[in-house]
């Protein structure tokens, strides 16, 4: 089906919060990114003289999008974080990752894995919240060592520790100083590498096909494509060590005056082998690829990791190919339907 065709179907939803039912709103965004740790959702509802009152944070959110007899699904779970009062009355929801924001944890580990650590964070979260329906992708997670340290005065530091932080800040701890990125997919939560995604969370499997002669809104899209040669990059590196001490480079690698990317690796012993594997993940990095965004209707459904199998007839052949989606914000409401979907880089499959 063709976006001509789908701009006369009849737009469908039923928006659930708590008790309450709705079939019509006024806008719903959705925004999701495997560069975050949660998705988050917008909901602008008709103001009514009690709901203000009953709709509260913590409230669980389900929200179903679709067009009537094409298409209809779940594209948000959740609960609500804020309620705005107003004319339109505005409901800001977020996913699992807001039970993580709820869950305070205190402990510390003389030596302890990146999987132990999250393991923890995760039980933390569902001994709390009983009902919570997360799952964690443990056999994935890198494989990771939190070692005890000892100063120059001889003081011994304990491999990681965590004081009264919310289970959402503890996986930004690891994020800010080792690098370590985690995000939800749907249910599941995944820990990895913040320069990319893990491999294992990429959904092969869910190839969409998009198409500026096709299904792609060309008037509303903004993407170019530029050729590796065009990209300007550099990067900064650490190493971290196998007792989690930093190693970093004397120098940036990469163009002086280009966009700057922080990468860490580990399980590095020394700057000459850290600056060689710089050069070598600034090459990766430098990829024949899109820059911005462009826009779709609600179907084909679309989700951050998914593979797009894009096709741009105003560019070389070399312009076609399949890239992870980074990014896709959905709305719908008063002016239509739409997904706006950000590529990220090439992927072979």
């Amino acid at each position: 089906m063709n976006w001509f065709s789908l701009m006369s179907l009849v737009l469908i939803c039923n928006i659930e919060i708590g008790a309450y039912r709705f079939r019509q709103v006024n806008d719903v965004e959705i925004r999701k990114s495997w560069r975050n740790l949660g998705g988050t959702a917008t909901i602008c509802l008709p103001l009514k003289s009690n709901l203000q009152s009953v709709i509260k944070p913590g409230n669980p959110v389900k929200i179903t999008l679709g067009y009537l007899n094409v298409y209809e699904g779940v594209e948000f779970e959740g609960y609500v974080s804020r309620v705005l009062p107003g004319f339109p009355l505005t409901i800001e929801c977020e996913d699992n990752s807001y039970l993580l924001k709820k869950t305070n944890l205190s402990k510390s580990w003389n030596s302890t894995t990146l999987g132990e650590i999250v393991n923890y964070i995760i039980t933390q979260v569902k001994t709390k919240f009983p009902d919570a329906n997360i799952s964690l992708n443990a056999s994935e997670i890198p494989k990771v060592s939190f070692l005890p340290t000892t100063k120059k005065d001889g003081t011994v530091v304990q491999g990681f520790r965590l004081a009264n932080v919310s289970a959402a800040r503890a996986l930004s701890i690891l994020k800010e100083n080792y690098g370590l990125a985690s995000f939800f997919q749907d249910k599941v939560l995944f820990v990895g590498l913040a320069n990319q995604p893990n491999n294992t969370a990429i959904d092969k499997n869910n190839l969409v096909k998009h198409s500026f002669t096709w299904n792609i809104i060309a008037q509303e899209s903004d993407l170019i494509f530029r050729r590796a040669d065009e990209v300007s990059l550099k990067v900064k590196i650490y190493g971290i060590t196998k007792t989690n001490q930093k190693i970093e480079t004397d120098e940036t690698i990469g163009d002086e005056d280009g966009e700057q990317r922080t990468i860490y690796i580990y399980n590095v012993t020394d700057k000459a082998a850290l600056k060689k594997q710089a050069i070598d993940e600034l090459n990766r990095m430098k990829f024949d690829g899109y820059d911005g965004s462009f826009s779709t209707f609600l179907v084909p459904y679309a989700q951050p990791l998914m593979v797009t199998s894009l096709y741009d007839p105003r560019f070389v052949d070399n312009s076609q190919g399949n890239f992870i989606i980074d990014t896709v914000i959905t709305t719908f409401g008063e002016r239509g339907a739409r997904r706006r979907i950000e590529p990220g880089r090439r992927v072979s499959i």
